[in-house]
């Protein structure tokens, strides 16, 4: 039913339109309403099958369900759709697409002959059920009949039997969460008077804690794969941390980011299995609740079997990823130990080399002072030796001084000159 259905239905259409909407305002208000409760006649049988179905798949689900819509002259699913819900001679069918699976739910109304064998999906054709579009996830049988006081004899296993009241004191169910030489998990209820609606949640929880739970294993089964990786990876860090302590660490750092690279990669293939398996546990938890439960003397309640079997699992998944988390930080802080280490060590080889540098710039100046020094002896002998020449021809011009006498007296002079020139040159030189 469209939004112009529905204002036909409910009255007049008012003088004033309503302005301009959200293009994803009616689509979310439609979401709400999505995959409803299907009311349930007692007697009953479901027999539920999910399965494996990337989205990028999603229309193989849909045209194997059309194939028989179409073979019966029934409606068929949109092309947009993710829900279908349609009625055969002898059964309804429910066809759901969810994240990660696809599901159908054939459901028969009446007694059987045989209710641990008489499952309601044999009225569809053998070949085509055969083609389902998807490894299987969850096959669930549900068989509901009134006022029963015990599941059909040799149906259960009687050491993992569960059993309480639901439905508000209206209803009991019995299971055993085994696999069954058929394949199918069984589900056993008494209506006692319960309402079509109240049996129709009750058997979408009871297909939810089934599938649900089923799917976060998958979850336990990826950790229990990825523990010797991981402790392959922290005993390898250990003795290259002890490795680090004895040496100077630089050897190391090629195989630490290799193990870090190994840690990510590892991070890439699980995030996604072990967050579903945290968000599955989750919804398992609200539906064991939702069926609001209540003892019955000797028998262990759905709730509490998850508690005992189901919960440990979830946080065996979940201990595995902070323990992967931890890896990948204890990593991260050795790496930058390394870089702390490996960058004293630069340093200390740093400062050694600038102190023999200092040392033989220290040797070189008093060199060059050595060589400046001798240069002014040496120009300041040449100096004094010309100007000899100079005072034995004012002495052979007729000058009284001795030209050896004027020439000693000219030494002090001459020298200090030669300096301060030297010195004059060198600080030229510093300047430019």
């Amino acid at each position: 039913m469209d939004e112009q259905d529905h204002a036909e239905e409910t009255g007049p259409t008012p003088s004033h339109r309503m302005p301009a909407t959200h293009p994803l305002r009616a689509r979310l208000g439609r979401a709400l309403h999505d995959r409803p409760f299907v009311p349930l006649q007692t007697p009953c049988q479901v027999t539920y099958l999910a399965w494996v179905e990337p989205a990028s798949e999603a229309n193989k689900s849909r045209a194997w369900i059309s194939a028989l819509c179409r073979q019966s002259g029934v409606d068929e699913p949109r092309d947009d759709s993710s829900f279908h819900l349609v009625n055969f001679e002898s059964f309804s069918l429910r066809w759901e697409r969810h994240t990660e699976f696809s599901s159908a739910a054939f459901i028969h109304t009446g007694k059987t002959a045989e209710p641990t064998r008489d499952l309601a999906h044999r009225f569809v054709p053998a070949a085509w059920l055969a083609d389902v579009p998807g490894d299987v996830l969850a096959a669930i049988h549900i068989a509901v009949d009134p006022n029963t006081t015990s599941p059909p004899e040799g149906a259960l296993y009687g050491d993992s039997c569960c059993s309480s009241v639901v439905g508000g004191g209206h209803g009991q169910v019995w299971t055993d969460f085994r696999h069954h030489a058929d394949g199918f998990s069984r589900f056993y209820v008494s209506d006692n008077g319960m309402q079509e609606e109240t049996t129709g949640r009750l058997v979408q929880r009871l297909i939810e804690i089934e599938l649900y739970q089923s799917l976060a294993l998958h979850g336990f089964e990826r950790a229990w794969r990825l523990t010797p990786r991981l402790l392959a990876l922290e005993e390898r860090l250990a003795e290259l941390t002890e490795f680090m302590c004895k040496t100077d660490g630089a050897s190391v750092l090629t195989e630490l980011l290799s193990m870090s690279a190994e840690v990510e990669r590892i991070a890439a293939e699980t995030s996604f299995r072990f967050s579903a398996t945290a968000a599955y546990a989750q919804i398992v938890s609200e539906r064991c609740e939702a069926l609001k439960e209540q003892e019955i003397p000797g028998k262990q309640t759905l709730g509490e079997f998850m508690e005992r079997r189901f919960q440990p699992a979830v946080r065996t998944v979940a201990a595995m990823e902070r323990r992967r988390e931890m890896l990948s930080g204890h990593l991260g802080r050795a790496v930058s130990l390394l870089h702390i280490q490996v960058g004293t060590a630069v340093e200390t080889q740093n400062r050694t080399q600038i102190s023999a540098m200092a040392d033989r710039a220290k040797r070189s100046l008093m060199l060059q002072e050595t060589v400046e020094g001798l240069s002014v002896i040496a120009i300041s002998y040449y100096a004094v030796s010309l100007l000899g020449f100079l005072f034995r021809f004012a002495n052979s011009m007729g000058l009284t001084w001795s030209p050896t006498a004027m020439q000693a007296v000219s030494v002090p002079f001459v020298l200090l000159i030669t300096w301060l020139a030297m010195k004059r040159i060198h600080a030229r030189i510093l300047a430019d």
